[in-house]
């Protein structure tokens, strides 16, 4: 199994909870936001002894990547974030439903307005009708086992476009289910040249391998990581506009099958966002001053004129008048009127969609708003309840556990853990960095902009570059807890023209202070390279070499392991060592012989703090060594551990609430806590005598681990 296949997997885990489509709910019904905030009950009951307080977080972070759609009718809106679907009536504005469907394609509502038509991650089709939303009518569509690179479904639910691994475009009419069109936008084959370099790192606030996997096949999903592909159907979805600004692209009249050529300036703005638009013109816009938006029509013509806008994502709204667009840092949508050619100002929010003369926001306090557009009046609202936590994309502690800093989707928040409020709106951060006069945010690389250094300013939604982005040829930028890792592929050698899964990819990483930017140390890996694990919160870098490879040689004979070990012991290609480094010094600390696994880069995390080496392997392995006699300490299931340098405590996530604390020296359980609710996040305080313990409801715990196993009075819940 692939690096890139388990880390879908660990995804999938944490995606499908339930059977395919037995996610439909009822809906608990909520005036407030603090009700909107409350967890729903949970039939596991807590066993809980050594807590030192509880609050919950409010408002609760919600995902921007939020989507809002009306019926054609108007009667019924749906809301889809990456947890679920909630749907309404909208006069009154009513929530009726929720379907449980996690990282669905964007769904849509028949023209009709009978029924809302889903497709999941999974490619499963599934036609959910508006009177009766427990009895979906169900099919398995034609997608490879390999999936999509990129997918979307057409308004109406008429049409599923698939970008396939094979960089072939693959249209499917849903009614029978059959592909209708295919067409290669890039040619390759077994002796062609293509090997690719598909990232490893998953944008995770946890541990992960930085870099590359060479691989023959792109995975599945990858797509938006890797290739700027523009895709969009037209509003009645009659047509289809499809293109990579390498390869080219083409239009495709839905109705006839017949290929379409688009016009030269919609051809140089393939990897742009487009929106196809009533009357054969197309909306195009990019994310910087150079590739502002433009309105052009998709067959001869010259553009028609400029628009007053640049967004990494353009799409249509419910009313074709009017198109939505998201700046490609901060949260929510704004409003462009393409007949009127200019962006309308309205209210902060998460997503937003038009009905008619109504505008419908959807806010991070969870409420959803209906307005009348002219005068921006409310007409009515409804409150919708928190679903499960989107998958972290960042966190930070501080040292004393008193404040809380988290990111999923495009939104992130900190948060006073005294009282559980926030305190701040953030954006969508991979690390941050917290001095006393200012906050550093590291924002992640996306398909249009680099990553980059961020001071936070005092308003909610202002930031400055912290410092110049280095002159260096690296554009892959990493958190370390103390340091920014930079990361730059190096050439493979021409003679290489074979791949596996271990095949090391030659690299340059540099250490980088977060306060100024300033080189501290940097190394350069050739042929021989290993697989670098970052920690965004912690102070070290683990290297996973291949045994029998002449760089783990080295560090067998610099730290004198074979000494350590009694006699080196007989190793196997597929063996792993595991050197521990300090971030901020470049220092080799030691190594452990891993003889698990088929090579470091199966290894789903891997750090280090005091004197234990964690590895976490399939998502539900994890391993502790000892860095002092390279032993193996201990063996146990459960995920995302999280480790204390001070105590060499560890904990374990061992899945439905039940958390265990073990002795890291030792690999003996301590003790265990269990919370009514699955945990999302753990991180120990600076003298490890305190576990925070973030719950996928968003409420969090403070945990005495100052003696694990010795039960006394818990307080604050």
């Amino acid at each position: 199994m692939s690096r890139f296949s388990q880390t879908l997997t660990l995804l999938l885990i944490w995606i499908w909870g339930s059977s395919l489509f037995g996610f439909h709910e009822i809906p608990r019904h909520v005036h407030s936001q603090a009700e909107a905030g409350v967890a729903p009950k949970s039939g596991t009951p807590e066993e809980l002894h050594n807590i030192l307080s509880t609050q919950q977080l409010v408002p609760a972070l919600r995902s921007a990547r939020a989507y809002i759609r009306i019926a054609p009718n108007g009667k019924f809106l749906l809301v889809q974030d990456p947890t679920g679907i909630y749907v309404l009536s909208r006069d009154p504005l009513k929530l009726e439903s929720y379907l449980r469907i996690p990282e669905a394609v964007p769904a849509q509502f028949s023209f009709d307005s009978r029924e809302i038509v889903v497709v999941t991650q999974e490619f499963a089709l599934g036609r959910f009708p508006l009177e009766n939303l427990q009895r979906p009518e169900t099919m398995r569509l034609p997608v490879s086992s390999s999936g999509c690179l990129q997918a979307q479904l057409s308004p109406g639910g008429l049409w599923l476009a698939c970008y396939t691994p094979q960089l072939d475009l693959e249209v499917i009419e849903l009614s029978t289910g059959k592909v209708v069109f295919h067409e290669p936008l890039e040619t390759f084959g077994e002796n062609s040249a293509h090997n690719f370099a598909v990232p490893l790192d998953i944008d995770s606030c946890f541990a992960q391998p930085m870099g590359f996997e060479l691989m023959g096949e792109l995975p599945p999903m990858v797509g938006p990581r890797m290739f700027r592909l523009s895709m969009s159907f037209s509003p009645d979805a009659s047509e289809f506009i499809a293109g990579r600004r390498e390869t080219g692209g083409f239009a495709l009249d839905l109705a006839t099958k017949r290929r379409l050529n688009p016009t030269k300036a919609v051809r140089e703005r393939f990897g742009d966002s487009m929106s196809l638009l009533e009357g054969g013109r197309v909306i195009v816009s990019g994310a910087g001053k150079e590739h502002g938006g433009i309105m052009v029509p998709v067959g001869v013509g010259a553009p028609l004129l400029q628009v007053p806008f640049a967004g990494n994502f353009v799409v249509a709204a419910s009313n074709p008048r009017y198109l939505l667009f998201r700046d490609p840092i901060w949260r929510g949508e704004h409003l462009f009127d393409a007949k009127e050619n200019r962006v309308l100002a309205i209210p902060g929010n998460l997503s937003a969609d038009m009905f008619q003369d109504e505008l419908f926001l959807y806010l991070d306090t969870g409420k959803l708003v209906r307005l009348r557009l002219g005068d921006l009046k409310e007409l009515d609202s409804a409150w919708l309840p928190i679903g499960p936590l989107p998958y972290l994309r960042g966190a930070e502690v501080s040292p004393q556990i008193d404040s809380l800093m988290i990111a999923v989707d495009g939104a992130g928040a900190q948060y006073d853990l005294s009282s559980g409020n926030r305190t701040a709106e953030l954006p969508q951060f991979a690390g941050a960095y917290s001095n006393d006069s200012r906050v550093l945010a590291l924002l992640p690389r996306s398909q249009v902009t680099p990553a980059t250094m961020v001071a936070l300013g005092q308003s909610s939604e202002t930031t400055v570059p912290a410092w110049p982005r280095p002159a260096s040829q690296g554009d892959h930028f990493f958190p370390g807890g103390n340091v920014v890792w930079e990361y730059q592929r190096l050439p493979i050698p021409l003679y290489r023209n074979s791949f596996s899964p271990i095949t090391p990819v030659p690299f340059e990483i540099r250490a980088l202070d977060p306060s100024t930017g300033k080189l501290l140390w940097q190394r350069a890996f050739g042929e021989e390279a290993p697989v670098p694990y970052f920690d965004p919160q912690g102070d070290r870098l683990v290297l996973g070499w291949l045994a029998q490879s002449p760089g783990a040689n080295r560090i067998i004979k610099n730290h004198q392991l074979a000494v350590l070990w009694g006699k080196k012991p007989k190793t196997h290609p597929q063996d792993s060592l595991f050197e521990v480094r300090d971030a901020q010094t470049g220092k080799s600390l030691g190594g452990v012989l891993v003889q698990e696994g088929i090579g470091p880069q199966s290894f789903d995390s891997a750090f280090s703090e005091g004197d234990v080496l964690v590895l976490w392997k399939d998502s539900e392995r994890v391993f502790l060594y000892s860095l002092r006699d390279g032993k193996l300490k201990g063996r146990m299931y459960g995920s995302h551990p999280a480790a204390s340098a001070t105590t060499n405590l560890v904990a374990v996530d061992r899945g439905s609430g039940l958390l265990e604390i073990f002795d890291g020296k030792t690999g003996a359980k301590l003790d265990e806590e269990r919370f009514s609710q699955n945990i999302a996040y753990m991180h120990f305080s600076a003298d490890g005598k305190r576990l925070l313990v973030l719950t996928e409801y968003q409420r969090v715990y403070i945990v005495d681990v100052s003696r694990p196993g010795s039960p006394r009075t818990s307080s604050g819940h």
